[in-house]
C-alpha cells in the first residue's frame, strides 16, 4: 500500500498593529479558513508589542488560501484535467467519434496561395456548415 501525503491547505490572513504610531501591517498563513479561529486577539505586536487586530485595507483579502497552496492546487486540478481529457480522447477514439478529416486551406498569403492541410475534427465541420445554412448572406456570396 502506498501511502497518500495530504497537504495542508495554507489560507493567508492579514493582521495589523491597533497602535496609530506603530501602524505595523503583515500577514499570517494557517491552515484555519476563518479568521476568527486564528486567536489573533491573543497576538501582540512583533515590532511594539501592542493588540493586533484584523487589516481593514485588506479583509475582503482573507480567508484565501496562499499563494503557494493556490499554486499547487492550480497544479493538482490540471493534471485532473488533463488526464480527463485524455481518457475523453480514447473513448472517443474507441467509438468512432471525433474523426478527423485532412483540410487544405487556400487562404491568399501576401505573396501566393499557402497550400496547408491540416486535420480538423469533422464534428467542427459539420458545426460550421450548420451555422453557414443559417446564414442567407453567406449563401448569397457563395452563389455570386
Amino acid at each position: 500500500m502506498s501511502k497518500e501525503k495530504k497537504e495542508t491547505i495554507l489560507y493567508r490572513h492579514f493582521l495589523a498593529c491597533s497602535s496609530k504610531k506603530c501602524g505595523f501591517k503583515f500577514s499570517i498563513e494557517c491552515p484555519e479558513a476563518q479568521n476568527t479561529k486564528i486567536g489573533f486577539e491573543k497576538m501582540r505586536c512583533p515590532v511594539c508589542r501592542s493588540s493586533i487586530m484584523l487589516d481593514s485595507d485588506m479583509l475582503g483579502s482573507s480567508g484565501k488560501p496562499s499563494e503557494g497552496s493556490q499554486a499547487k492546487l492550480n497544479i493538482e486540478a490540471s493534471k485532473v484535467a488533463l488526464e480527463m481529457a485524455m481518457r475523453q480522447k480514447k473513448i472517443d477514439e474507441e467509438r468512432g467519434e471525433n474523426k478527423m478529416v485532412l483540410v487544405t486551406s487556400t487562404q491568399k498569403d501576401r505573396s501566393k496561395y499557402c497550400q496547408l492541410t491540416e486535420p480538423i475534427p469533422e464534428k467542427a465541420i459539420k458545426s460550421i456548415e450548420k451555422k453557414l445554412e443559417g446564414d442567407e448572406s453567406f449563401q448569397e456570396a457563395m452563389e455570386e
